[in-house]
């Protein structure tokens, strides 16, 4: 009589599935740690003084105010990456632009437009009467979400162009999304008078309800304070 029963062909196909799936799992552990290791941390998985740490240190803030007050001068001075709600559609614009530097020059007409098409009203009205109006309302929101989002969480990011409720909104609820601080700061300037002629929707302004701080810059500081 033999020591062992005969181990018919599926029961040996059994264990041998058995023995591989247990020491593939074996095997893949090592390999899914070393993976998480190379990712980023999510503020969730760390202890709470590290999470607090954490959130103290990258923001998102967006920088509302009237046109030419200086709130990308002020970005300038702040410790993150910075961006603009409106640098997709100057893309746009810029490629039927004689060349790229007219983008600067808002005031201006280019050659051979309109007198009524300045720099800033072709911006204006690809943003509005194109963009929000004739495709969707978020769609700038949208753009500058895809330009953003390798950072978020792992830079500061500034907007320097808050000009619209639902851009400050798209900026609360990417924070909470993510886990991060969130500030509005509007940025005025001693002796510096709004342009009461432009009216368009985009000059308007935010709610004072929705600004977080309010920060005034002095005229011929070379160094804007901080606004912390």
């Amino acid at each position: 009589m033999a020591l062992f029963p005969t181990i018919t062909a599926p029961f040996l196909i059994l264990i041998l599935n058995e023995h591989y799936e247990t020491n593939k799992k074996t095997i893949q552990h090592p390999l899914l740690h070393a993976r998480s290791c190379d990712r980023d941390v999510a503020p969730s998985r760390l202890s709470h003084r590290d999470r607090e740490a954490f959130i103290m240190a990258v923001e998102i803030i967006g920088l509302c105010g009237p046109k030419g007050v200086g709130k990308s001068t002020y970005a300038e001075t702040l410790d993150g990456m910075v961006f603009s709600f409106a640098k997709p559609l100057k893309e746009m614009l810029i490629s039927i632009l004689p060349h790229e530097g007219w983008i600067n020059q808002k005031e201006e007409v280019p050659p051979g437009f309109p007198e009524h098409c300045t720099v800033r009203f072709m911006l204006q009205e690809l943003g509005t009467s194109f963009g929000r109006e004739t495709c969707y309302a978020n769609i700038w929101v949208d753009a500058a979400y895809r330009m953003v989002e390798p950072y978020v969480g792992k830079k500061t990011i500034i907007f320097d162009d808050v000009r619209f409720p639902n851009e400050a909104w798209a900026i609360r609820r990417w924070g909470v999304s993510n886990e991060i601080h969130t500030k509005i700061i509007h940025i005025s300037r001693d002796g510096f008078e709004p342009d009461e002629n432009d009216r368009h929707v985009s000059e308007a302004g935010l709610p004072r309800e929705m600004i977080d701080k309010w920060v005034t810059v002095e005229n011929g500081e070379a160094e804007i304070p901080q606004h912390r």
